[in-house]
């Protein structure tokens, strides 16, 4: 679906036609799975192996989707519905609000914010591969060398250890392209940095 228009494709995607099998199976698995959570009694839940039965769900679903960011939202939501039961709708609200108000948790977000939005305006301005271009114009192409000044400059860049794996990534990516390395090489790269 190529529309931009965001209705356009939220009616393309939920015509039952366009869904993909395998996530028709998912889907109908976190509904039994819920509906196994929603019957155990809480009185089971506290201290026993049920607390680790959300993850499980968690951790199938991310190996099978590859999307982690879904599966740690409905991971969170098993949570909930196992130990709420009912009224887990209105404790993953309360609970939402109590860490999304915390004054340190709106800095750490802000900066994510601010960071992916300078990442973003480097990418876009041509600044990164700008970089690169300069980075292996002076060292000729030998890769060690590339990659300590790349090293020089994600160190220079980062503030904090969140902020650094994302200036890491930024800054290491259209390197180890230019380098033809695999982009596992960027993951090493920034856990040591």
């Amino acid at each position: 679906m190529d529309s931009k228009n965001i209705f356009k494709r939220i009616l393309y995607y939920m015509n039952p036609k366009h869904i993909e099998p395998k996530m028709v199976k998912l889907w109908a698995f976190w509904i039994v799975f819920w509906v196994v959570l929603f019957l155990v009694p809480t009185k089971m839940v506290t201290g026993s192996f049920w607390i680790l039965v959300p993850l499980a769900g968690l951790f199938v679903y991310a190996l099978v989707t590859k999307d982690v960011m879904q599966s740690l939202v409905l991971g969170t939501f098993s949570c909930y519905i196992l130990w709420y039961k009912g009224a887990c709708f209105g404790g993953f609200i309360n609970d939402l609000y109590t860490v999304l108000g915390d004054p340190e948790n709106i800095e750490m977000y802000m900066s994510f914010f601010l960071c992916g939005g300078l990442i973003i305006a480097m990418k876009r301005t041509g600044s990164t591969k700008a970089f690169t271009e300069f980075v292996t114009s002076k060292e000729k192409g030998k890769a060690a060398a590339v990659m300590v000044t790349a090293g020089v400059y994600a160190g220079a860049t980062s503030v904090d250890d969140y902020v650094s794996a994302l200036t890491a990534g930024a800054a290491f990516s259209p390197l180890i392209d230019a380098l033809k390395k695999p982009r596992l090489a960027v993951r090493r790269a920034e856990t040591t940095s």
